[in-house]
C-alpha cells in the first residue's frame, strides 16, 4: 500500500525537482568540461550518470552521453587513466599538462556548483524580495511545536530577535540556541495585515536541539543591484557553514540528524515546490552550495581528494604513484555508488510505508 506521501506527490513536481538534479550535476560536469577546453587538453566523453551508455551523440570528437545509474556523472579527459597509453606522449592529455592547469580543471566543478548558488540566490532576493523594507526571515512553514502554539503561522515575517534587527539565518538560529530554553522576543511581520507584532516563544528540545518548530528562509529587501550581489555571496556563504556544522553534527552521530539519498531529496523538494516557485529557486541555490562543498571534501574518488593529491605532489615537488591513487579513487567511487543505492532503497521503502 502506498503511504500518504508517494500518494499526494506530483508528476510535475517529481519532474521538476529531478530536473533540477540534473542540472545542478550537468553544471557541475560543465565546469570541468569547459575548463579543460579551455586549457588546451582533450575531452574524450561527458557523461551524465554512470555505467552502460543509454543514448547519447558524438560530436566533435566527444561522446555526450546519458548513462544508466543516475548517481551523478564525470567527463573523461584524455590522459586521466594510467591505462590511457596513448595519452602519455599527447600534449592535449590531462596526464601532461602543468598541476596547476589540472588543480583548476578539477576546481572547476564544485566551482561551478558555487556560481549556480549564487544565481540562483540572486535570482531569489531579486524576484522576491522582503515585503518588510528590511532583512527578514520568512516562516515557510510552522510545524507542531513552540511556534505554532505561540501563535506563529506560515507566510509572517521575523524582523527582530531579543530586540536587534534579523541579519541572517545563521544569527537566528545562533540566537535560539543562546537563549538555553528560556523565552525568546521576536517581532513578528504579517503581510497580510500589513501589522507586527511581539512574541514571546520558548525553544523546546527536540532531537538534542533547541528548536522553534519553524522552517525559515532569508528575505533580502529590494536595495539594488550591489546589495542584492551581496547578499547572494552572504548567503553562499551562509549556506556553506550550515552545511559543514550538519556533516559535523553526522560525523559525530548528535541526535536527529540523518542522510538522505536522491527519494529523499526529490522529496524534499517536491514538498518545496509544492509550497511556490521561488522555494524551488531556493532549494536549488541550497543543493548547488551541498553538491560543490561535498566534492570538494578530501573523499576517495571525489573532486577534493585529487585536488588534494596534486597539492602535495607541489609541496614535495615530486609525483605520488598514479596507480595507487586511481586504486584509491575506484575504491572510493564503488563506496560512494554503494551508498547511494542503499539510502535509494531506504528512502523508496519509507515512501512506501
Amino acid at each position: 500500500m502506498l503511504s500518504p506521501v508517494l500518494r499526494e506527490l506530483s508528476l510535475v513536481q517529481i519532474l521538476l525537482a529531478i530536473g533540477g538534479i540534473g542540472f545542478l550535476i550537468a553544471f557541475h560536469e560543465l565546469g570541468h568540461y569547459a575548463v579543460a577546453r579551455l586549457l588546451g587538453m582533450r575531452v574524450l566523453r561527458y557523461s551524465l550518470g554512470f555505467g552502460p551508455r543509454l543514448f547519447g551523440w558524438f560530436k566533435g570528437g566527444i561522446d555526450y552521453q546519458i548513462a544508466a545509474l543516475p548517481f551523478g556523472g564525470f567527463v573523461q579527459i584524455a590522459g586521466m587513466s594510467s591505462l590511457d597509453e596513448a595519452a602519455k606522449d599527447d600534449p592535449q592529455s590531462f596526464l601532461n599538462a602543468p598541476r596547476w592547469k589540472r588543480w583548476l580543471v578539477l576546481a572547476a566543478g564544485p566551482g561551478f556548483n558555487y556560481i549556480a548558488a549564487f544565481f540562483f540566490f540572486f535570482v531569489f532576493f531579486q524576484a522576491w524580495p522582503s515585503p518588510t523594507g528590511a532583512p527578514a526571515l520568512e516562516l515557510v512553514e510552522v510545524h507542531d511545536g513552540a511556534a505554532k502554539e505561540a501563535g506563529l503561522v506560515a507566510g509572517e515575517f521575523i524582523t527582530h530577535v531579543g530586540g536587534d534587527a534579523v541579519t541572517g539565518d545563521n544569527e537566528f538560529r545562533a540566537a535560539v540556541t543562546a537563549s538555553a530554553g528560556g523565552p525568546l522576543s521576536l517581532t513578528v511581520y504579517d503581510p497580510r495585515s500589513d501589522a507586527s507584532r511581539d512574541v514571546a516563544v520558548t525553544p523546546r528540545v527536540v532531537d538534542g536541539g533547541l528548536r522553534l518548530g519553524v522552517s525559515p528562509a532569508m528575505r533580502w529587501p529590494d536595495a539594488g543591484l550591489g546589495p542584492t550581489l551581496l547578499a547572494a555571496g552572504v548567503n553562499c556563504t551562509g549556506e556553506t557553514w550550515r552545511t559543514l556544522q550538519a556533516l559535523a553534527s553526522l560525523v559525530k552521530r548528535e541526535p536527529g540528524v540523518d542522510v538522505g539519498g536522491p527519494v529523499a531529496i526529490v522529496a524534499d523538494m517536491k514538498d518545496k515546490i509544492a509550497l511556490g516557485f521561488r522555494y524551488y529557486v531556493r532549494i536549488l541555490a541550497s543543493l548547488s552550495v551541498s553538491l560543490g562543498l561535498f566534492n570538494l571534501l578530501p573523499i576517495p574518488g571525489l573532486d577534493g581528494i585529487k585536488m588534494g593529491w596534486l597539492t602535495l605532489e607541489g609541496l614535495v615537488r615530486r609525483n605520488i604513484n598514479l596507480k595507487m591513487q586511481e586504486a584509491v579513487n575506484a575504491v572510493g567511487v564503488l563506496v560512494l555508488l554503494l551508498l547511494m543505492v542503499g539510502l535509494t532503497v531506504r528512502d523508496g521503502l519509507r515512501l512506501f510505508g
